[in-house]
């Protein structure tokens, strides 16, 4: 019976193992040792997107740590109302879009979770907003400004 899957925990120390089964070489290319986090993200995604045994939980956890980011930089930004709900707001408001490049970057969900949650429109509008705000200084600027209200830093 295969063990538990391990989740991410607030200031856990973590062992990424050098050698796969019968002492198999994991990293072929040098470039991989200097970025093995960065592996195991794009693996963790890969999974999430192809589907696997592991796919649900990983997608659980990467929507319910995605959601207290969004919780916290939905106040943060002045984004909520009285009652906690969403503000009217544009599509694509500066704020959104710092927001969901920030939830996109520290998690594994993708667009369309991105787009219900912060109320974006299509998926594809999502990734088009990201990538324009990339260049844009006030986005850039507001997600600096989440980065360091994240719960947990990379």
């Amino acid at each position: 019976m295969a063990r538990p899957l391990r989740f991410e925990c607030p200031g856990a120390i973590y062992h990424i193992m050098a050698r796969g089964d019968g002492g198999k070489v994991i990293f072929i290319e040098k470039e991989d040792h200097l970025h093995p986090l960065d592996l195991v993200k794009k693996g963790s995604k890969i999974l999430v997107k192809k589907g696997s045994h592991a796919a649900a939980p990983i997608r659980r956890h990467g929507e319910f740590e995605a959601e207290k980011i969004v919780v916290k930089g939905l106040k943060q930004l002045g984004l909520v109302d009285e009652a906690g709900c969403l503000s009217p707001s544009r599509k694509g408001d500066p704020r959104k879009v710092a927001l969901a490049s920030v939830v996109k970057s520290h998690t594994s969900v993708g667009n369309e979770w991105l787009a219900v949650r912060l109320e974006m429109g299509h998926n594809r509008s999502v990734s088009r907003l990201i990538r324009q705000g990339n260049n844009d200084a006030k986005i850039k600027k507001l997600c600096a400004k989440l980065t360091k209200i994240l719960p947990c830093e990379d």
